[in-house]
């Protein structure tokens, strides 16, 4: 197992692992005109939490192999519409802006050239957020700078909100949620200069989220919002619940091959199993 993971997390591993080699054998494959968004944390290469750079590279490289490299944007104006290309489609997005995606997954996007959208959790920046108790292992991270923010702009990176606070949308008020939606938004965009369309739930399961937090997204002026349900994404599919391919440190490349080529979609069946929107 790469990055040496606790136990728990092997036998949580080899469990999963098991019921994708059952379920790639009934689940067709990637589809000409789907989406997958790869979904990462953090890149570094001395923190067992983190995927390193070694790999993440690899998996790039095998991305930039085997799918088309679109934007999100760049998807939803295509979408529905007949390819000559029939590959799938995908995409990177990164959650909560760390600094390390500027120091090492920056330079590997491109390299490769892969289009990348990080979700930034704003109080990290601004201190409002108390990084230690909402992100548990990631708390030694540093946040990214708004120069730094800017300059990766610059190059091409989409910048998402994903809440001021990263809050628990789920347990929080209709006030609660409006005032982290359109706070981030805001502040995102006087120190980009740059409207902000794409939101990221925090955590992301389905508990998180709510029927109304997808309204108040769009009366906020957002154009999608990305969860953590695995899965792909479809013409179908609402932008306001797009789905995503989490990819862990202990993730070996096997496992990454089974997760962009949907063998472990079976994860956001049960992730959906009690919750409809």
């Amino acid at each position: 197992m790469s990055r040496h993971p606790g136990k728990m997390v092997v036998l949580r591993q080899t469990l999963k692992r098991g019921l994708a080699a059952v379920y790639r054998q009934f689940a067709g494959a990637r589809k000409p005109g789907e989406l997958v968004i790869l979904n990462y944390h953090s890149i570094q290469p001395d923190e067992t939490f983190s995927t390193s750079p070694k790999a993440f590279a690899q998996q790039l490289e095998f991305i930039a192999a085997h799918f088309r490299l679109l934007s999100l944007d760049e998807w939803l104006q295509q979408r529905g519409r007949e390819t000559t290309d029939g590959r799938p489609a995908a995409m990177v997005s990164f959650d909560d802006g760390f600094e390390n995606f500027y120091s090492y997954a920056y330079p590997i996007l491109q390299q490769y050239k892969v289009p990348a959208l990080v979700f930034v959790t704003t109080g990290f920046i601004t201190g409002d957020c108390d990084v230690e108790s909402r992100l548990g292992e990631y708390r030694q991270l540093r946040p990214m700078s708004w120069s730094q923010l800017r300059a990766i702009q610059t190059g091409g990176v989409m910048i998402g909100s994903h809440t001021h606070r990263h809050l628990h949308l789920g347990r929080a008020t209709r006030a609660q949620i409006a005032e982290e939606l359109s706070y981030s938004k805001q502040l995102l965009e006087d120190q980009l200069g740059a409207p902000i369309k794409s939101f990221a739930y925090p955590y992301g399961q389905p508990q998180h989220i709510g029927r109304e937090t997808m309204w108040l997204l769009e009366e906020c002026g957002y154009a999608t919002a990305c969860s953590a349900i695995m899965g792909v994404n479809s013409a179908q599919t609402n932008p306001y619940l797009l789905r995503r391919v989490r990819i862990d440190a202990w993730d070996t490349f096997a496992d990454f091959q089974a997760k962009v080529e949907g063998g472990w979609d079976f994860i956001g069946h049960y992730q959906m199993l009690h919750y409809r929107f």
